[in-house]
């Protein structure tokens, strides 16, 4: 019997992908240098989210 299910936001959210910025200028209407700027101006949050300061869907 399964008593819980652990899930994991790290590396799985695609922040945590080399070259992401790439792929999402082509299927969004986000630059490469839009997503890295926003991906480092929340870097503190999904931190802060990893620390548990807030809830995924605070986070999300």
């Amino acid at each position: 019997m399964i008593k819980n299910i652990i899930f994991d936001l790290s590396e799985v959210i695609i922040s945590g992908y080399y070259g992401v910025e790439k792929i999402i200028e082509q299927n969004t209407k986000i630059s490469a240098e839009e997503f890295l700027k926003r991906k480092k101006e929340t870097i503190n949050i999904f931190l802060d989210t990893m620390r548990g300061k807030y809830t995924e869907d605070e986070y999300i």
